[in-house]
């Protein structure tokens, strides 16, 4: 019977949400956009996300995390440093789901190696996945469709507590790196999130 009563609720709960656009987050196999993704869909987006082909499986437990609250989503595998791939990522959201609302340009690597010790093709590697990346996200999904209800902001973490942190990190922090859908009118912004540490 409880059973039972709690199946009806959480119908009834999911009558009653209102959708409110498709959303694409990359970098969302773990971490900062995991996070992300799942609280887009518990707000009542569809939720689109993406990874690179060695976090497969994490990306597919996502999605699966995901639909078994009754939520819609889908897993896009690429790479956004290869414009190609960022442009097949768009076309696929939009093939899957019918429209693209939401751009969250997540994907980011960290470093922790000191800077006289950094080598060529490490720093370069960073760049492209922090920078290019964002910027062909940006590129193919962005400000220009602000006018069709597309909005880009980036924002800037700071310590935030996942996997990619795990070995300097105590507080459970990802959950509040968050998008809202009362924050429409915010577009082309860099927003940082890290508790304070510092003031614009």
């Amino acid at each position: 019977m409880h059973a039972t009563v709690r199946q009806m609720r959480t119908t009834l709960e999911l009558k009653q949400m209102v959708f409110k656009g498709v959303a694409l987050v990359t970098g969302a196999a773990r971490g900062i956009g995991k996070a992300i993704s799942l609280r887009l869909a518990h707000d009542g987006f569809k939720v689109a996300i993406n990874d690179i082909s060695t976090k497969t499986k994490m990306l597919d437990s996502v999605v699966e995390e995901m639909k078994a609250k009754g939520q819609v989503s889908s897993a896009h595998v690429a790479d956004v440093t290869v414009e190609d791939e960022v442009r097949g990522i768009i076309k696929g959201v939009v093939d899957t789901h019918g429209r693209l609302d939401v751009m969250v340009a997540n994907a980011g690597v960290a470093s922790y190696t000191p800077l006289l010790q950094l080598g060529l093709d490490e720093w370069e590697r960073i760049m492209k996945i922090n920078a290019q990346g964002v910027f062909l996200c940006y590129k193919h999904a962005a400000v220009e469709f602000g006018p069709h209800g597309i909005t880009v902001n980036a924002y800037a973490p700071g310590a935030i507590d996942t996997e990619m942190l795990s070995a300097t990190m105590t507080d459970d922090t990802p959950h509040e790196v968050l998008i809202d859908e009362e924050s429409k009118f915010i577009t082309g912004q860099s927003i940082s999130v890290n508790g304070g540490v510092y003031f614009d």
